[in-house]
């Protein structure tokens, strides 16, 4: 990638999470806290800095190698931003009541604890007190932006995140709370209907490697992900491993080149199966099945070699290691003739017996799916399914081949 290109990457990045920190501001804080706007205070600062940096490498004075340090340093503050962003997870005033706030504002005040605080609700059954320290990081910054530099000097750069239980029920569904994260989290900003920017941060023998890459489909992320599909349904199962394999194979070529090859590069170092997270702005395209296409490699579709996982941009900040139980609904389609699943229907049977699931009527059309998911239409079951662990059709190979 050019140092231009990869200069706008970084500032659509930065605009993103500018728009992020102007959306969390208009929330309402419990009790009115100042914490949440103090740290808000400080990501911004974070946001500015990386522009700063930008604007310095777009001045056609400062020499080329310059300015892709400049570029890369702006990444690194909008990575630091990010996390930031994160830990305001259960901070508002819908999560964590105001009746709250009050006695644990007089519990801090006791302790004598008077560095900056903010108040999050957390699925978990227990009470925590975190300390964060900004010092390292705000020291290590060279040429802050004032408002970075107001923002720590404000924050007396020591606080405290205090932590209570939310409304989730007593026994929730955990996800191994100790296990390692993601080897590597690629995030997928959508820029205009066609266009996005991927950029993915990768755990790596000896810290961690980070890279940026853009793409331009020919038509819209929905049209480019139904081309890929469409022939699906009316697919003969002599012919479904091998279309798949070229579905696959056109996700790959469709990837940022940059991102192909640095897949690579960690298969040598990290092996065939390491776990990857997508963090997308776009709902359509299955990036989850891409199949790496370089001779010798072996690689079967990323889900297949891969623990892969996809969660929405719009909720980044709301990722956790828990779920909430909420209803378990299981939507299994009844095939009749050559595209009966039977494998399938004694996977639903069993996620109703085993796991208490409500069997659903599985006909419902495109829209109305979403509607549900998404919950826009207020129905509490959305937030089941976005809480719970969806039903998986398996196919068993002796069905598609």
């Amino acid at each position: 990638m050019s140092i231009e290109s990869a200069r706008q990457s970084s500032a659509f990045f930065l605009a993103r999470l500018e728009a992020e920190v102007a959306r969390l501001r208009s929330l309402t804080y419990p009790g009115h806290h100042p914490g949440p706007g103090m740290w808000l205070d400080l990501v911004s600062g974070l946001v500015d800095t990386g522009k700063g940096y930008l604007t310095k490498a777009a001045d056609p004075a400062v020499q080329d190698g310059d300015a892709s340090l400049l570029v890369k340093d702006s990444e690194m503050i909008a990575n630091h931003a990010y996390i930031l962003l994160q830990k305001l997870d259960g901070t508002d005033a819908d999560q964590i009541p105001h009746q709250i706030v009050g006695p644990f504002q007089r519990w801090v005040d006791g302790l004598g604890i008077g560095n900056t605080i903010f108040f999050r609700a957390d699925h978990v059954a227990n009470y925590e007190l975190a300390r964060f320290d900004l010092r390292a990081l705000v020291n290590n910054v060279n040429d802050a932006s004032q408002s970075l530099v107001d923002a720590a000097e404000a924050t007396a750069i020591e606080g405290d995140i205090v932590s209570s239980p939310s409304e989730a029920p007593a026994a929730p569904v955990r996800v191994m709370p100790d296990a390692a994260g993601p080897s590597v989290t690629v995030m997928i900003f959508c820029n205009g209907d066609a266009s996005q920017r991927w950029s993915w941060q990768t755990v790596v023998p000896g810290g961690t490697a980070r890279g940026t890459g853009t793409i331009s489909l020919d038509s819209s992320h929905r049209m480019f992900a139904e081309s890929l599909l469409r022939a699906c349904p009316d697919m003969k199962p002599e012919s479904f491993r091998r279309t798949m394999r070229g579905v696959g194979e056109q996700l790959w070529r469709a990837a940022p080149s940059e991102f192909r090859d640095a897949y690579v590069t960690w298969r040598g170092l990290l092996g065939s199966n390491f776990p990857i997270q997508f963090v997308t702005e776009d709902p359509h395209i299955p990036w989850e099945m891409m199949r790496p296409d370089v001779n010798g490699l072996g690689a079967d579709h990323l889900f297949f070699n891969h623990p892969t996982s996809r969660w929405p941009l719009s909720r980044a900040p709301l990722m956790r290691n828990s779920i909430p139980q909420g209803d378990v609904l299981s939507f299994v389609p009844d095939y009749n003739g050559p595209k009966a699943l039977p494998s399938a229907k004694i996977e639903g049977a069993w996620v109703v017996s085993a796991l208490g699931a409500q069997q659903m009527e599985a006909k419902a059309t495109r829209g109305v799916t979403s509607h549900i998911v998404d919950n826009r239409s207020g129905d509490s079951r959305g937030d089941g399914l976005r809480k719970c662990t969806e039903d998986c059709l398996i196919r068993k190979p002796d069905e598609v081949s």
